[in-house]
């Protein structure tokens, strides 16, 4: 039997229509469902990203809340601290403007006479038999020079005390500052009241006096002004005028035996002269370094 190959031919033609239409279908239903699926995804994912944006909007919120409220903190306390520094300084300036003049002045005052006395035979002023060795160009006496020698360590003494009393810590950066600045201030007065003083050793055991730390005080206080709730140090006319008082005559004494008659021959005290002279120096530094003051006031002999 032979083949009947148009026939064949026809119906695999029909065939492959049948087939490249059922493709074609099959690519169209699974395009349109993947299109479909596309545009679900596509609202999914934009409400997704809505989502996202309202969340992350609301967290950028809190955070630029969060953000404020601790820059409001830190600058209400840097406010405070910067009202509490204010507030430190000016105390401190007050500080300055009660006690710079006062304590530059005693220091530098009593330096400088100290100097006379050592380094520029001012000595010789301190006992009547010497007065005719002074030189005739420089009018001081006896009568002059050691009332006025005592009044000056008086008046330092004075002021030593009243720092001691009532000087705030404002002045000071540190409790150790204010502490190391005491010290200081009372082994000054021990060049005076030390016994025996290593310093000395080795020189000749005659003619040492000393003015002990409670008689230094006494004179101290014996010269404080107290008025209208402040507190100064007797001027020299208030000093002069007091000087006749028999109780306050027995406060000098101890200054007085110490300075009246000294000479370069009693090497004691005129070494706890020197040595306090040195101690005044510093004590000078230091306070111009504490008052921020360089001025001095006017000079005396």
């Amino acid at each position: 039997m032979s083949l009947d190959w148009t026939d064949i031919f026809k119906t695999l033609g029909s065939t492959v229509v049948v087939v490249a239409a059922i493709s074609w279908l099959t690519k169209q239903t699974i395009t349109h469902f993947y299109l479909v699926d596309l545009e679900a995804r596509k609202v999914e994912f934009s409400k997704e990203l809505e989502a996202t944006k309202a969340s992350f909007s609301n967290e950028l919120e809190a955070y630029k809340a969060a953000l404020k409220a601790e820059y409001d903190q830190q600058l209400a306390r840097f406010q405070a601290d910067l009202g509490i520094a204010v507030a430190s300084i000016d105390r401190r300036r007050q500080e300055i403007v009660r006690w710079a003049n006062p304590v530059l002045t005693a220091i530098e005052e009593l330096q400088r006479r100290l100097d006379n006395i050592l380094l520029s035979d001012g000595w010789l002023a301190l006992s009547k038999e010497n007065e005719n060795r002074i030189n005739p160009n420089w009018s001081i006496s006896y009568d002059y020079f050691l009332p006025s020698t005592i009044y000056l360590f008086g008046q330092y003494f004075c002021v030593s005390r009243l720092l001691q009393e009532s000087v705030s810590l404002e002045l000071f950066r540190t409790h150790t500052e204010k502490d190391a600045f005491f010290k200081r201030l009372h082994e000054s007065g021990r060049k005076l009241s030390g016994f025996p003083l290593h310093q000395l050793a080795d020189l000749p055991a005659d003619g040492d006096r000393q003015i002990f730390t409670l008689q230094q005080r006494a004179l101290g206080e014996a010269m404080v002004v107290r008025e209208g709730g402040t507190t100064r140090c007797m001027s020299y006319e208030e000093f002069l005028r007091k000087s006749s008082d028999d109780t306050f005559k027995t406060l000098l004494d101890p200054v007085t035996r110490f300075m009246s008659g000294l000479e370069p021959k009693h090497q004691r005290r005129w070494k706890r002269l020197l040595l306090l002279k040195g101690d005044l120096e510093e004590l000078l530094t230091e306070c111009k370094r504490l008052l921020t003051l360089a001025q001095s006031p006017p000079a005396s002999p």
